[in-house]
């Protein structure tokens, strides 16, 4: 009778052990709310700016790109820690990023609203409301990471474009409708909220 109740609790026990281990790595808000906390697999690129809720704290989003997307890092005269652009030459598709803590986005959204309305749509990004709308080739989604009072928002502005501005090709929502790597760039978006502060932003 012994050894059984030895064997049940020893079954028992590792039964527990083995539910811990695989709710590893799931807490806190991402596990809570059931997401995958794992890291997308890829090249890794960080956004970082100021916030106005402390000078110790600092706004993170990052996303992902294929380490087969043929796309790279570059830098131009606008990139900083908030904005980083990235170019793919063998597809013709430049894709810059912007994190922002404003009050602009809702005039942003009204905006894009009247003076685009054949490209406007509203979706979803990651579980976060988003827009996007067509001008002249260049395709722009903006998405609501985060209200944080009346008029002031978080959200990261990305824009897809032609990166030889005078190409025969597909450009705008058309791209970014058909390419499959642009849209899993931005699907892998995460927000990691206001951080501890480690670096001196622009």
């Amino acid at each position: 009778m012994k050894k059984t109740l030895f064997s049940i609790a020893i079954v028992a026990l590792s039964a527990i052990v083995m539910a811990a281990c695989n709710n590893k790595g799931t807490t806190g808000a991402a596990g809570a709310e059931g997401a995958n906390s794992d890291e997308p697999t890829g090249t890794k690129v960080s956004l970082c700016a100021k916030t106005y809720e402390a000078d110790t704290l600092m706004l993170s989003c990052d996303f992902w790109y294929p380490d087969n997307a043929g796309m790279k890092e570059i830098e131009e005269y606008d990139t900083f820690n908030a904005r980083k652009t990235l170019v793919d030459s063998t597809e013709n598709v430049k894709f810059k990023a912007y994190l922002a803590e404003s009050s602009t986005y809702p005039s942003h959204k009204q905006s894009a609203k009247e003076n685009y309305p054949e490209s406007y749509k509203e979706f979803k990004v990651g579980g976060y409301d988003a827009f996007a709308y067509d001008s002249n080739k260049k395709y722009t989604v903006e998405v609501l990471l985060e209200n944080i009072s009346e008029t002031t928002d978080r959200y990261l502005e990305i824009e897809v474009d032609q990166l030889m501005m005078k190409s025969d090709g597909p450009g705008g929502k058309e791209f970014f409708e058909q390419n499959e790597k642009v849209k899993s760039i931005v699907n892998s978006i995460k927000y990691n909220g206001a951080v501890k502060k480690t670096m001196e932003l622009q």
